[in-house]
């Protein structure tokens, strides 16, 4: 019985895993652009782990200019990797732990 549950827990938890990018990548794409006034775009691979500390991979990030800028993007990076502490999702601010970018 035990393992029984153990296991369904486990499937849900991979079915979840690869369910959510998708529309958690769009999200926060989303959420992003609202708050910094300009458009975020994640172009490449989007992974989710989660853990006590969940962690997002994006590769290929973009992050547009402001419309008196030179270059058509602010930054873009290769890979932007973000992990947030899992309490402060749902009681606010959310509070990054980790922030790594390569290919600046």
């Amino acid at each position: 019985m035990v393992f029984a549950v153990g296991g369904r827990l486990a499937a849900l938890a991979l079915s979840v895993r690869a369910a959510a990018p998708g529309w958690i990548r769009g999200a926060i794409e989303r959420s992003a652009s609202r708050a910094l006034g300009r458009d975020l775009k994640i172009n490449g691979d989007f992974d989710l782990s989660l853990s006590l500390t969940p962690s997002l991979s994006a590769c290929d990030v973009s992050l547009a200019n402001a419309s008196w800028g030179t270059e058509p993007s602010m930054v873009v990076a290769g890979r932007v990797g973000v992990s947030v502490k899992l309490a402060s999702l749902w009681s606010g601010p959310v509070r990054v732990s980790d922030v790594a970018m390569d290919d600046v």
